[in-house]
């Protein structure tokens, strides 16, 4: 008898899963080979997402390309960009698409079931019949073109991707992490470059590109997931009719390139761009790493995390104190492996390439240790219980999206997708060896005495990159030369016809084949969050949750006593607790004994902006954890020893650990550069602004960097600062407390609450006061740094009395539509928007951009698009419902204590947010337009900051009050 078929699909197994607590079904469908795996539960965050295998076999970047320019129109959506209209339009919680080094994901979600069959549909039909396939515009669009719109002009390549990967490759660690598996597994489809050398994608053609996609996207190379509350039986549908019944299984599978690494050991130096105050002296790096096993030995992938933490990681590694508590490296860190081969890997950073072979018999010594004492087994346990906690809590709110992404990390590899979501029986296995040997006999065989062993030491090489770039431009003037008049021509046409596509508006029949929501199907109110008020003296909230048995803490200290000179000590502080000694325990047992009882401690210093009013804020020192329920008295306890016991004595691992916070901040500058560029602008004007970027900005990295630079004239008084802070901060007086667990659990909760709390001395009262600074004439500043791109960031200033609800959907307008269209599409940023905050800030930026004065002045011109803006109400709607995911969006227990203790620091509730949520939805045509003088007059104002490339920041026509080097 034939099995019958649900929509072409035959349902292979149901298995009930005790790891995530969900029942999770797996169905095949037999004409196609395409498999859906659906993780069954109540989450009405509902998941959608579509992976391929794409493996590369050189560095263009194709899959990459691809990635980007399946979501630029389709055989049933043929706009230009649907997945920017489903951005403007939807109620989407996630839409993206992510490339890896060897397969390629399509995940989505929303929280509204027919807005989640939109989303659903648009990406089908995109990832199986995508309009790029005839429309080569787009492959130069997103992947790479030579530009050039005058004769005169120089002969460039431009392109988003292109311009993503210039930015990407300006971060070291990427660049060290492409050369550990370049040269570990040559030949091998980890040897290239899944997302692109920008040096290489030009190599690569529109028919290759085209070729790419038709090889890898079908269904038999495909593995999609559903997560949440899903209609299956309508899922199914949607997924097979016109998409996986339109395919044949050709059983021709797609391989990954997989040699086995070259056997014996080697040592080679390689380099990587840098600017000229670095050197090989101080800022080289090492990797050693030797295979250790393949992603499909699940047990021993665990294993080598485990590794990897307790030898590497963790304070109380044992390499930590080889390497960076005696000077040889400023940190030290585990080889984050990604693929099919899982390395064991150590990363040494900022050292002196002169060391490298002492480094190298220090880290093989210590192994050595390792091996004949044993593992630390307190280190292990702890180790063992954050792994645990990771594993437990994976994904927070957006739960659907790591499930999907688990699951398809094993199926890429031929394994059970099933086998993406188990923890449990990995972590018994090692319990149950944990004194047994077998950690210390894997370290033997498969490190120390490994077949093949790599070492690289990658050395700073100043000009890197502009040397590449000169290489790129003499080639493209070379080529110029020799073009005939006719040929410069056409090449001008066929960028002017590239622009034409990029600027024509979509037609409304284009438009109205997207689906829509209606306005009616948005919930007028927001999510409520139960809380109660378990104590006014101090402020204790409580808020009941089903968390599984975790309890969240978050404590924070009012710090508005600060003076000027001690803002950035409140960041130092934050940075230090933990991370030295107590007058109860070293540095490294309390990092081990946080692990064995919390998921981590956090410090940091938050400030919150009063509901209308910029000049009213609050300083917060926060301090929070997240333990079980019989292990929150001992997170208790420690964090008691941590705050009112800790030591300021040990001047050289303070000195260490500023050294590694500082390079943590100079990777984040070139990695998330717009962030940086947004914050200093605002610190021109405003006040709060001010204070946050002295607290962790460029003005805290200033101070850092000083700091470091005068380390032995200045210890003493900046020990004396510190400890003088410290005993000052941390009482009960200051102390406000918000608790998120089991509403069954809230008596024994706050018993422990209070315990903590006599810990504590009363202290005297602290008023609520914002500091008032004095700003300085600079308003237009670049900040010189190694990135081959810019992060171009301008705005200004209005009354906060001045905002209105309607905001919101005037950003989205400009940041989805006017900005992305100009500078992302036609400038090749890879991102751009603008946001306009109830504070009264207006800001608009860029990232990763390849221009400073295009992109200026695309920023100036703002208030001429809303002045000719030409939308009717119906589309309008759209625009509005797409800013609804600002008021609609999942709440994990993890998130509760940080939505309500923001809300009780600016003085917001429920009913406010309900009112502006009202507010949102009846916005007009008219309501936007009313807003034309305030964009002009805001942004004329001109704060602006460029954080990027020297040569462009320099032949840039834009008149700057300063130029700097991010490194002073």
């Amino acid at each position: 008898m034939t099995e019958e078929l649900q929509h072409g699909f035959k349902k292979v197994q149901t298995q009930w899963v005790d790891d995530i607590g969900a029942e999770v079904v797996e169905y095949y469908h037999p004409q196609s080979g395409g498999r859906v795996m659906w993780v069954n539960n109540d989450d009405p965050n509902r998941t959608f997402g579509i992976g391929f295998l794409t493996p590369p076999t050189d560095s263009t970047g194709v899959a990459h390309i691809v990635e980007h320019s399946v979501l630029s129109g389709s055989q049933k959506y043929p706009v230009k960009d649907p997945f920017m209209h489903m951005m403007k339009t939807s109620m989407q919680t996630f839409l993206n698409a992510l490339t890896f080094a060897d397969m390629t994901v399509y995940p989505l979600s929303s929280m509204n079931e027919t807005d989640f069959h939109h989303l659903m549909g648009v990406y089908l039909d995109a990832v199986f019949y995508p309009k790029m396939l005839t429309e080569e515009k787009i492959f130069r669009q997103e992947g790479w073109h030579k530009e050039l719109f005058q004769p005169e002009d120089d002969l460039t390549i431009n392109g988003v991707v292109y311009n993503e990967m210039r930015g990407a490759f300006g971060d070291v660690d990427r660049a060290i992490m492409s050369s550990v598996a370049e040269h570990l597994h040559p030949e091998s489809t980890y040897a290239h470059e899944s997302g692109g050398n920008p040096y290489v994608i030009p190599e690569l053609s529109y028919e290759d590109f085209c070729a790419f996609h038709q090889t890898h996207y079908r269904p038999d190379n495909a593995l999609a997931f559903l997560y949440g509350d899903i209609d299956i039986d309508r899922a199914l549908a949607q997924i097979n009719e016109g998409y996986f019944d339109a395919f044949e299984a050709d059983h021709h599978a797609i391989e990954l390139t997989l040699p086995t690494p070259p056997k014996g050991r080697t040592k080679e130096t390689v380099y990587y761009s840098a600017d000229k105050q670095m050197s090989r002296e101080t800022d080289s790096y090492l990797t050693y790493t030797v295979p250790f096993t393949s992603a499909q030995d699940k047990q021993m992938i665990f294993i080598l995390q485990l590794l990897g933490d307790v030898l590497v990681d963790a304070e109380a590694s044992p390499l930590q104190a080889a390497l960076v508590d005696t000077g040889f490296a400023e940190d030290v860190s585990a080889y984050p492996s990604d693929g099919y081969y899982q390395d064991f890997g150590i990363v040494v950073e900022n050292m002196s390439a002169d060391q490298a072979d002492q480094i190298v018999d220090i880290i093989e010594k210590t192994l050595r240790q390792v091996v004949e004492d044993g593992l630390d087994q307190s280190v292990f346990d702890g180790v063992l219980n954050s792994r645990e906690f990771y594993y437990r809590q994976a994904g927070g709110s957006m739960q659907g999206i790591t499930r999907g992404i688990q699951m398809l990390s094993v199926w890429r590899y031929q394994d059970q997708p099933l086998d993406g979501l188990t923890y449990s029986d990995e972590l018994d296995y090692i319990r149950q060896r944990r004194d047994q040997g077998m950690f210390e006999q894997l370290l033997t065989d498969r490190v120390l005495n490994a077949e093949t062993t790599q070492v690289l030491v990658h050395e700073p090489k100043v000009g890197l990159f502009r040397s590449q770039d000169d290489a790129l431009a003499e080639k493209l003037a070379a080529e110029k030369a020799q073009l005939s008049a006719e040929d410069v021509q056409e090449l001008i046409k066929q960028n002017e016809s590239l622009r034409a596509y990029q600027t024509e508006p979509d037609t409304p029949e284009a438009i109205a084949t997207l689906p829509q929501l209606d306005l009616a199907d948005v919930p007028r109110e927001t999510t409520n969050i139960p809380e109660e008020i378990l104590s006014n003296n101090p402020t204790i909230l409580f808020h009941p949750q089903a968390t599984s048995g975790v309890r969240y803490v978050k404590l924070a200290f009012a710090s508005d006593d600060m003076t000027r000179e001690e803002i950035p000590y409140l960041k130092d502080l934050a940075i230090l607790l933990g991370s030295v000694d107590t007058q109860n325990m070293t540095y490294q047992d309390l990092d081990t004994e946080l692990m064995k009882a919390t998921a981590g401690l956090g410090i940091v210093p938050k400030i919150y902006t009063a509901v209308d009013n910029p000049d009213d804020y609050t300083v917060q020192m926060e301090v929070n954890f997240a333990a079980l329920n019989p292990k929150t008295a001992r997170g208790f306890e420690l964090t008691t020893d941590i705050l009112t016991k800790s030591l300021f004595t040990q001047k050289q691992r303070i000195l260490n650990v500023f050294k590694r916070v500082k390079l943590e901040m100079e990777q984040s500058f070139e990695a998330n550069g717009h962030q940086a560029a947004l914050g200093r602008v605002r610190s021109l004007y405003s006040n709060p602004s001010r204070y946050a970027e002295e607290l962790s900005g460029i003005g805290y990295y200033d101070h850092l960097t000083h700091l470091i630079n005068h380390f032995d004239t200045e210890w003493e008084t900046f020990k004396h600062q510190l400890e003088q802070l410290n005993q000052r901060l941390w009482t009960q007086s200051r102390l406000t407390i918000s608790l998120t667990g089991e509403s069954a659990d809230k008596d024994a909760f706050y018993h422990e609450v209070k315990e903590f709390i006599e810990t504590l001395p009363v202290g005297e009262t602290v008023v609520r006061h914002s500091m008032t600074f004095d700003f300085s004439n600079i308003r237009k500043e670049a900040i010189i740094t190694n990135s081959n791109v810019q992060y171009v960031a301008q705005g200004g200033y209005f009354p906060a009395t001045d905002y209105e609800a309607p905001m919101l959907v005037l950003s989205a307008i400009l940041s989805k539509g006017y900005l992305y269209d100009l500078v992302r599409l036609q400038g090749g940023a890879y991102g751009a928007g603008l946001t306009i905050s109830r504070t009264g800030d207006m800001t608009a930026y860029s990232y990763r951009d390849p221009n400073v004065d295009q992109t200026i002045a695309t920023y100036q011109a703002m208030s001429d698009f809303v002045a000719n803006l030409e939308l009717d109400q119906e589309t309008l709607n759209q625009f509005i419902i797409g800013t609804m995911s600002s008021f609609h969006y999942p709440i994990s227990p993890d998130k509760v204590n940080r939505i309500m203790l923001t809300r009780y620091f600016k003085g917001s509730d429920k009913s406010m947010i309900d009112k502006r949520l009202i507010a949102t939805l009846n916005t007009t045509v008219a309501d936007l337009m009313a807003y034309v003088d305030l964009i002009r007059e805001t942004m004329a104002q001109g704060y602006t900051v460029v954080i990027g490339n020297e040569q462009q920041i320099k032949q840039a026509k834009f008149a700057f009050d300063n130029v700097r080097e991010l490194k002073q």
